[in-house]
């Protein structure tokens, strides 16, 4: 019955009349009368229903289609089924839905490059923005770099906190150049020595102006006793040793670095062009 529908009587099909549906039933549309479904009608297929889809079942599922989902709905689906999404429904998926996305379901939706092996994802900046501390550590080396260079600027800064240095250490030349301040600012110690010479070099140089902000502000509070106590480790790791012999006998207790290098501490290089590897 299902499958001698004509695409009319499918495009006419409401969300009520497929909710009488049995799964099983729901499992016999075509990828064809999939991708002719109206995206109201797919309020009537839950995520379970989704989650019996076939492989080319799941690539029927348009944009329109996939907008619809909430964040339980495509979270229900299995985790190969991602690798299966069309172009235009990669593109179509917001940051709520990849919240909601465990680290395997997001490593295989990352996975999933249309125009050739290892190409970064068609995900958005609005999807990655979505990208959570916990989910972000479900993803490998390769799944963190087919996130395109353009769109992880967009990496929110409690994800980049959460990266390994082993991922900080695997991201591409293009994606480094395309970080933001504020993603860099947010990396600890350890992940910033992760980064090969010439990526520390080039990031430390892009943002020197930052930095000394940063800087000033700690040297700032390094003066005073009470809001001395208040630095962490990473803050007081970034004061050089002028800083620190200054005012460092007047204040009792201080939490010291116990780094081990000094690159960070290092005078800035002016670097005009990007490195030549990651």
């Amino acid at each position: 019955f299902i499958q001698s529908l004509s695409k009319k009587a499918v495009q006419a099909l409401s969300a009520d009349q497929i909710s009488t549906l049995t799964t099983t039933q729901k499992g016999y549309f075509s990828s064809a009368q999939l991708a002719a479904l109206s995206s109201a009608a797919w309020g009537g297929f839950s995520g379970s229903d989704i989650a019996t889809f076939s492989s080319s079942q799941i690539a029927g599922i348009g944009k329109e289609a996939i907008t619809t989902f909430n964040p339980s709905k495509i979270s229900s689906l299995t985790t190969s089924q991602f690798s299966y999404f069309s172009a235009p429904a990669v593109a179509a998926i917001s940051g709520d839905q990849i919240a909601a996305l465990s680290g395997a379901q997001l490593s295989s939706l990352l996975a999933n490059a249309r125009f050739y092996p290892g190409s970064p994802s068609e995900l958005t900046g609005k999807a990655i923005s979505g990208i959570t501390a916990t989910n972000v550590l479900g993803l490998s080396a390769a799944n963190l770099q087919n996130i395109s260079p353009k769109a992880i600027s967009s990496l929110s800064t409690l994800a980049v906190k959460a990266l390994t240095a082993t991922q900080v250490a695997a991201l591409t030349v293009d994606q480094v150049s395309n970080l933001t301040s504020a993603q860099y600012l947010a990396m600890s110690t350890t992940q910033k020595n992760a980064f090969s010479t010439s990526n520390h070099n080039y990031l430390e140089a892009k943002f020197a102006k930052a930095l000394a902000v940063v800087h000033s502000d700690i040297v700032a509070k390094f003066g005073s006793p009470a809001l001395a106590k208040t630095l962490t480790k990473e803050q007081v790791s970034l004061l050089n040793a002028t800083d620190i012999a200054a005012v460092d006998g007047n204040i009792p207790n201080l939490p010291h670095s116990d780094r081990k290098s000094t690159r960070l501490n290092s005078s800035h290089t002016d670097i005009s062009r990007m490195p030549s590897s990651a």
